[in-house]
């Protein structure tokens, strides 16, 4: 599986491909983390989600 992490920063921006549900959520937490902004996954399909959309789709808790 392929998704991609995205999100915003004061300057510029960061795109992290990643290979698992679970490295995707990890990268999102540490960009959040990180003050990154507007963080969003997008799965094989293209369809892009927030991390709690994301994590309701793929019936995470």
């Amino acid at each position: 599986m392929f998704l991609l992490v995205t999100a915003a920063a004061p300057v510029g921006g960061i795109a992290k491909p990643c290979g698992t549900v679970g490295e995707a959520l990890d990268q999102a937490s540490f960009l959040m983390n990180k003050n990154f902004s507007n963080i969003s996954i997008k799965d094989p399909s293209g369809q892009r989600y927030t991390i709690d959309e994301f994590k309701a789709a793929y019936r995470i808790k």
